[in-house]
């Protein structure tokens, strides 16, 4: 089975663009981010890891990704979006927490039917679907508490 990274490269490849090592830099560190990065945040770990890679070639990269369909872009209601790896993966949605910004995958066989439901009864030909739901995760709740419970 052919790799992520070959596969990035080999789609680059296919629609002309040079495979510099810069660009394998900018694959190889979205590779190692957690499944979800923003460009800015990328690129501020590719700067303190001191790699030698301009802020250009790194929003290049990434659009070139995603135009091949590699990654996808998510909105989550900022002004950036995030970005994660389109692998062969069962299909998912996201719990966005508004105070740390955590993103949380999940999947329910349930909720995809009802999604599924939803746009048949308007006769809708759904081709894909995104959901985020934003709120305050476990942990950051947990930390409101204790500090409420100090004062």
């Amino acid at each position: 089975m052919e790799s992520t990274k070959s596969r990035f490269l080999r789609a680059l490849r296919e629609r002309g663009h040079p495979i510099t090592p810069q660009r394998e830099l900018v694959i190889e560190q979205i590779m190692a981010s957690d499944s979800h990065f923003d460009i800015e945040e990328l690129f501020h770990e590719i700067r303190r890891k001191r790699i030698p890679v301009s802020r250009a070639t790194a929003y290049r990269t990434i659009a070139h990704l995603e135009k091949a369909g590699l990654i996808r872009r998510l909105g989550f209601g900022e002004a950036h979006g995030h970005y994660e790896i389109a692998a062969d993966e069962n299909h998912h949605e996201h719990l966005v927490c508004k105070t740390c910004r955590k993103i949380i995958e999940f999947s329910h066989p349930a909720f995809e039917k009802q999604i599924q439901s939803i746009a048949e009864s308007y006769k809708f030909r759904m081709h894909n679907h995104s959901v985020g739901i934003f709120g305050v995760c476990r942990d950051c709740t947990s930390r409101r508490k204790r500090r409420s419970n100090r004062k």
